[in-house]
């Protein structure tokens, strides 16, 4: 009965945090990292037309500027959710993503993480990752 509970109250508090629009600044959901490495995952890899908002949660051993931005089907930047901003704390991030805005088709969402800023983009790249995300309204 706990277990339910509370899982149903995350939910809650999920899906109040991405309506609310937590897409314009990440939020440190664990302040510690556990793990040793980076690694991130997209909380719901479908979008649809009655809930068209999604999360997209990583985690950061160390500290780190970060980019992520969002890309259509024909490589073309359709959202810069975090713009190489510095994380000056290791921890669980979680970015909110509206796409209610956009037609149907596959997305790809690009993290980077990297140590240093060179010419306005992330270098010295400890981390990177592009992953598919689609969206059907």
């Amino acid at each position: 009965m706990w277990r339910y509970f509370d899982f149903r109250i995350t939910l809650i508090i999920l899906v109040v945090l991405v309506i609310v629009g937590c897409s314009e600044k990440a939020q440190v959901l664990v302040p510690q990292s556990k793990s040793s490495s980076f690694s991130d995952k997209l909380e719901r890899d479908s979008l649809t037309a009655a809930m068209p908002y999604t999360s997209i949660r990583f985690d950061l051993p160390e500290n780190a500027y970060v980019s992520l931005k969002i890309y259509n089907s024909r490589r073309r930047q359709v959202a810069n959710l975090i713009d190489n901003e510095y994380f000056g704390q290791p921890g669980y991030y979680q970015v909110g993503f509206n796409a209610s805005n956009l037609g149907s088709g596959t997305y790809y969402y690009h993290l980077v993480a990297g140590r240093t800023i060179r010419d306005r983009e992330v270098s010295d790249i400890m981390y990177q990752s592009m992953k598919k995300m689609l969206l059907v309204k």
